[in-house]
């Protein structure tokens, strides 16, 4: 009798085990992009990918409360560990025209059904389209080109002018194009080079900090650019060389220096400036062990800041501000958004792949 129970009992435990669904981790998110509060995508993969992985797109068009998977067959994302600065991306004009880089560039012109590779010669560091137009910039043997279109088309055309990368092992670049107007900085890991756009031409250009650990350059109009920069000594989070300067003659000097408070120190950081005196600051420290993302607003042009607010433990990616209420960034793998201007944040829930 004390066999068959046991027996019983057995069928029982595997029937229970039977039962339990699998659990499953939260998708890799690499990149989002937004044309609207409401409308956005997000490109994903599944928890387990570690080299190279099938594209997840997802969709949005309620500010993140329901998702959308679209079903075009996207290329596949190359991973390279070497190489963390060349991590897949996303990017949107319209519900129409969109890219992805896997480090290299694809196309959408049908909403994201199908996808078509365009060859620029190497991989894209960093993307950006606004007005009409798309800017990759592309590093090759001889530095960092950037490449335009129409978006409607894939004719794109490399700049005459080519930025060096200088003698660090991870060169990156910061893009930023607003209408007719644009900059790229190239780090690695201090400011090597840019180039800037002006009347349809990208040329070079002597970026603001040259020598330094790095700007992040964000305006709200074609003449109004602010760039912050790292002045102080390489690695060093409480460093005073944290400086933000603005510029009163579109970009050609920064001698206008605006508050920035002691919190806006780290070893990364992401600006946007939605809005004239708007400003939304995104700050990813290392103390004391794990990075601490930590926002900060300013909404009269950096004269006071906003008490800042701990929003996720982990590393940041892209923080896109679509309206002076509005923003979305993602720390560790979560989306987070925001609806009051960056005051508190939420997480967006991304489907499981």
């Amino acid at each position: 009798m004390r066999r068959v129970v046991l027996i019983v009992l057995a069928v029982g435990v595997l029937a229970l085990a039977a039962c339990t669904p699998p659990q499953t981790e939260p998708p890799i998110v690499f990149s989002t992009t937004w044309i609207s509060d409401q409308t956005g995508w997000v490109l994903a993969a599944d928890a387990s990918c570690s080299s190279t992985c099938a594209g997840v797109l997802f969709r949005t068009d309620d500010g993140g409360q329901t998702w959308e998977e679209i079903d075009g067959l996207l290329p596949r994302l190359d991973l390279d560990g070497d190489a963390p600065e060349l991590e897949p991306q996303v990017r949107f004009e319209n519900e129409r025209d969109g890219w992805v880089t896997t480090p290299e560039l694809w196309s959408t012109h049908d909403g994201g059904e199908t996808w078509t590779q365009v060859d620029l010669g190497g991989p894209v560091s960093s993307l950006e389209a606004s007005e009409g137009t798309v800017h990759a910039a592309v590093l090759d043997s001889s530095g960092v080109r950037v490449w335009s279109s129409p978006v409607e088309t894939d004719d794109f055309a490399p700049s005459s002018d080519t930025a060096t990368i200088g003698a660090g092992p991870e060169p990156t670049t910061e893009l930023v194009v607003v209408g007719d107007r644009g900059w790229m900085v190239v780090n690695n890991p201090v400011v090597v080079s840019g180039l800037e756009l002006r009347d349809g031409t990208w040329t070079t250009f002597q970026p603001p900090c040259l020598d330094r650990l790095g700007p992040v350059a964000f305006v709200a109009s074609p003449s109004d650019v602010v760039v912050l920069c790292n002045e102080g000594v390489t690695g060093a989070v409480d460093s005073p060389g944290f400086h933000l300067y603005a510029t009163d003659d579109g970009g050609e000097t920064f001698t206008r220096e605006l508050a920035l408070p002691d919190a806006a120190r780290g070893s990364r950081f992401q600006l946007r400036r939605p809005a004239e005196g708007v400003m939304v600051l995104v700050v990813e420290t290392s103390q004391p062990a794990s990075p601490v993302a930590t926002a900060l607003v300013s909404t009269d042009d950096g004269a006071t800041w906003s008490d800042p607010v701990e929003i996720g433990d982990g590393p940041t990616k892209e923080l896109v501000v679509t309206s002076p209420d509005h923003g979305v960034v993602i720390v560790d793998d979560q989306v987070l958004q925001t609806v009051d201007g960056g005051l508190t944040w939420t997480v967006l829930a991304v489907p499981e792949i």
